[in-house]
C-alpha cells in the first residue's frame, strides 16, 4: 500500500503498486477495487465533490466517479503527490520536480499558450515512452512469456527480458526459483572496460547495492525501478 485517505462515513481509500485503487470499510472489509492505470500508483485523496483523484506512475493523475475513471489530467512525468484546496482546485506534485494547479474556474486559467505549451510537453514525454532508450536489441532477448520456463544459475543473477519491445532487467532467487523483476532498462552501458573514471579506476565501476556486490563489471546500465528515480544495474555477459 502506498497512501491511504479516509473517506467520510464510508472507509479507507488505498493505493498501491498493482495499479489498483481500493475502497475498505472501516471494519478492513474490502468494498470496491477499480482499475485504471497503467502503472503504479502512489498517491489519492477525496475530492469536495466526493469523488476520488489518484496519481501514477503512468504520467496521469485520474479522476473517479462510483469507482469509475472518469478524466485525466496528464503529466510529463509520475505524480507523487495529489492534494484538493478550499476552491476546489486540484493541486499536483511530479517527478519532475513541477507543482501544477489544476482548476475549473476560467478567470484562473493559465493563458492559451501556457496551456498550449503544456500539452505539447506531455504528449512528447509519452513519445519518449513508446521507444527503446537503451538501444538494446530486444529482437535478441528471450520474452517474458518464457520466464517460467527460464531457470537461474546462482542468488542475484541478472537477467534483460523483453516485454513487447521494452527490455526490463529481472534477478534470481534460488530460494523459491523465481524471478524478481527490477524495472525497466532506461539507458545503454556506461563504460566498455577502457574508461578511466576516479571511481574504482573505471566508468563501468559499481559501488554495490541490494542486488550485487561492489566491483568493475562488463557493463552498467541505468534501470527505472518505478519509483520515480533510476538506478545501476552491473551486468557481466559471462
Amino acid at each position: 500500500m502506498r497512501q491511504f485517505t479516509v473517506v467520510e462515513n464510508l472507509g479507507v481509500l488505498s493505493c498501491s503498486n498493482d495499479c489498483t485503487v481500493k475502497l475498505w470499510g472501516f471494519d478492513g472489509t474490502l468494498l470496491q477495487q477499480a482499475s485504471g492505470h497503467s502503472g503504479f500508483i502512489f498517491c489519492n485523496t477525496v475530492l469536495p465533490t466526493g469523488e476520488w483523484i489518484t496519481g501514477s506512475d503512468d504520467k496521469t493523475a485520474k479522476i473517479w466517479r462510483n469507482g469509475e475513471p472518469v478524466d485525466n489530467l496528464d503529466h510529463t512525468n509520475t505524480v507523487w503527490d495529489i492534494k484538493a484546496n478550499n476552491m476546489g482546485d486540484i493541486i499536483t506534485a511530479g517527478a519532475d520536480c513541477g507543482i501544477r494547479v489544476f482548476t475549473k474556474e476560467e478567470t484562473r486559467l493559465a493563458s492559451v499558450e501556457e496551456r498550449k505549451t503544456y500539452v505539447e510537453e506531455c504528449e512528447a514525454s509519452n513519445v519518449t515512452d513508446t521507444s527503446n532508450p537503451a538501444g538494446i536489441d530486444t529482437a535478441n532477448l528471450p520474452s517474458v512469456e518464457e520466464i517460467p520456463f527460464v531457470q537461474g544459475v546462482k542468488e542475484g543473477e541478472i537477467k534483460v527480458f523483453n516485454n513487447n519491445g521494452v527490455p526490463e532487467a529481472f534477478s534470481w532467487h534460488v530460494e523459491g526459483a523465481f524471478w524478481e523483476r527490477i524495472g525497466e532498462v532506461v539507458d545503454g552501458p556506461e563504460g566498455q572496460g577502457n574508461s578511466q573514471s576516479g571511481s574504482g579506476g573505471s566508468s563501468n565501476f559499481y559501488p554495490g547495492g541490494r542486488f550485487l556486490p561492489a566491483g568493475t563489471y562488463e557493463y552498467v546500465f541505468k534501470v527505472d525501478t518505478g519509483d520515480g528515480f533510476e538506478r545501476q544495474l552491473p551486468f557481466n555477459s559471462h
